[in-house]
């Protein structure tokens, strides 16, 4: 049983997004050789589970053994993985466009309060 890096996971989740290997490799600093090869063992679809640190920490205040969490973790995914859909993933994408606006908006707003107190301030 290992448990995954932070760096591994958004590697994976990368892989996932359908980002081509050169630019996962440029972003993470990692060869392409190293993206092409988590990208075959995620296809392969391996039976090793691997927890993140969050999930060992949790199985071990649990008072639960690492096996049986990932037992419980493989039994849970089958269950309840929805499968994606062009809809999904178009309001997915809507969604996380519509966050990096209200992101922006967050720093104008910022940098526009910050600007009023240095008016202010001056006596302008």
């Amino acid at each position: 049983m290992r448990t995954k890096s932070r760096k591994t996971e958004q590697i994976e989740d990368a892989i996932k997004a359908g980002y081509p290997v050169t630019t996962i490799a440029k972003k993470f600093k990692i060869k392409p050789q190293t993206v092409y090869s988590m990208r075959w063992q995620m296809k392969k679809g391996k039976k090793k589970v691997n927890l993140s640190k969050v999930e060992a920490t949790i199985a071990k205040k649990l008072g639960v053994p690492l096996e049986v969490y990932a037992k419980e973790k493989i039994r849970m995914n089958k269950e309840i993985a929805p499968k994606p859909t062009p809809n999904t993933d178009f309001v997915r994408e809507e969604l996380a466009n519509v966050e990096r606006q209200i992101d922006n908006l967050n720093v104008i707003a910022s940098f526009l309060a910050i600007r009023l107190r240095q008016l202010e301030q001056n006596g302008e």
